[in-house]
């Protein structure tokens, strides 16, 4: 009997291990996506590679319905202010540049990058004429 829970823990392990390497690339790979090439240089790889090892607990929480922790589904109407917004910070550089700039020569707070967040999101819903939806204000003031 001790035999046979032996081989089982080891099929576990070895399983765990085989999908530890496979998730690696795939949470390193995320993880640079997600905050940027230099980001992921300057220790993101091993961060990633940490949730990597963790994928379990992602995997449960996956499956449990809780890794978005709250209601993640967007509307539509969500959706649209959502692609308008990107369009507009993709047209408009110098501002999402120049605040960039600020966060870090200015050593600027979550909660100060979160105020220029705001208000640049209300310029561009004031030049494109539509409401902003309280989603995106609560998501910036949760940062804060």
């Amino acid at each position: 009997m001790t035999k046979l829970f032996h081989k089982i823990g080891l099929i576990i392990w070895y399983a765990y291990i085989v999908i530890t390497m496979l998730t690696i690339p795939v949470f390193n790979w995320r993880y640079a996506r997600e905050h940027g090439f230099v980001s992921w240089l300057f220790l993101g790889e091993v961060v990633a590679t940490f949730k990597a090892v963790a994928w379990p607990y992602y995997a449960i929480t996956a499956v449990g319905g809780q890794a978005g922790a709250g209601d993640t589904a967007m509307t539509s109407k969500e959706r649209a202010f959502a692609e308008q917004w990107n369009q507009w910070l993709e047209d408009h550089p110098t501002e999402r540049n120049a605040l960039r700039t600020r966060a870090i020569a200015d050593n600027m707070t979550k909660e100060d990058i979160s105020r220029e967040l705001i208000s640049l999101m209300v310029r561009f819903s004031n030049e494109a004429k539509i409401d902003i939806p309280q989603r995106f204000i609560d998501d910036l003031k949760k940062a804060e």
